[in-house]
């Protein structure tokens, strides 16, 4: 209630700082916001209601996020980093819907053959790219840092499985 009764622009500095867009390379790759915002402006240009549906969805998460942009209260209510986070959704709809209308246009479509290499083509790309993002991503994860159940934890769920009757209960913060 507190965030959305505050007026725009009033918002305590750690919510503003904690809601700061940043770089959006954090969230997805040039490339990636390059097609994906070809794709929207070509899915607009070909009229389809699709494209047109993910862009303003994507583009009232991000207005939910900051409010502030048009002087609304609850800033801090839903933070940018989600809605960003999630920005590969409509990009990878957007981008594999483009790469639809291209592989649908004509003369293509006349020419089996030829439709099928493409669309093979495209599959073994995607395939590709994927497995290069995978081996990227890889490298990033800190398991050490990040994971929620250690060696130590599972230590410890035997020593309880071991010493504690099966209807006890526990807290665990």
């Amino acid at each position: 209630g507190k965030y959305l009764s505050t007026p725009a622009g009033q918002a305590p500095e750690h919510t503003q700082t904690a809601n700061a867009i940043g770089s959006l390379l954090n969230y997805l790759p040039a490339w990636a916001w390059a097609l994906a915002g070809l794709a929207l402006l070509w899915g607009l240009a070909r009229r389809s209601r699709g494209a047109a549906i993910l862009g303003l969805w994507a583009g009232l998460a991000l207005l939910a996020a900051n409010p502030q942009w048009l002087n609304l209260p609850g800033e801090g209510t839903l933070g940018s980093f989600t809605v960003l986070i999630a920005a590969y959704i409509p990009a990878a709809a957007l981008i594999g819907a483009a790469a639809g209308w291209l592989l649908g246009l004509p003369p293509w479509a006349e020419r089996p053959a030829l439709r099928r290499g493409l669309t093979a083509g495209f599959a073994a790309l995607i395939l590709a790219a994927g497995l290069w993002g995978a081996g990227k991503r890889a490298v990033e994860a800190y398991p050490h840092v990040y994971a929620l159940f250690t060696r130590p934890d599972r230590r410890a769920a035997a020593w309880i499985d071991r010493r504690l009757p099966q209807n006890a209960r526990f807290l665990v913060n």
